[in-house]
């Protein structure tokens, strides 16, 4: 039996950084969904690996903000991952299965 999902928040990474006092940043523009602080979300690179990472925080324009919808360009704080192990075009997301 497949189980069936939908991705409520999509962002491919354009670029990543590791920022004194913040920590490892990503940006990208959000394509799909709603992705608030807090949360949990997958990142997935393109040979198949997959990592769980926490939303730290985002912003917008040195903008502090507690979510991001579809359409923003934003920087995305995480944590519980180093910058080594994201690339430009790495896709970030979550799930619900229905």
């Amino acid at each position: 039996m497949e189980t069936e999902y939908t991705k409520t928040f999509m962002m491919r990474i354009e670029d990543r950084f590791d920022i004194v006092g913040k920590g490892i940043v990503v940006t990208g523009l959000v394509a799909v969904g709603v992705v608030k602080v807090g949360e949990v979300v997958c990142i997935t690179n393109p040979s198949g690996g997959i990592r769980l990472v926490k939303i730290k925080g985002i912003e917008r324009f040195c903008e502090q903000l507690d979510s991001a919808c579809a359409g923003s360009n934003v920087g995305i704080v995480l944590e519980g991952i180093k910058k080594a192990e994201i690339s430009s075009g790495d896709l970030m997301y979550k799930i619900s299965l229905k």
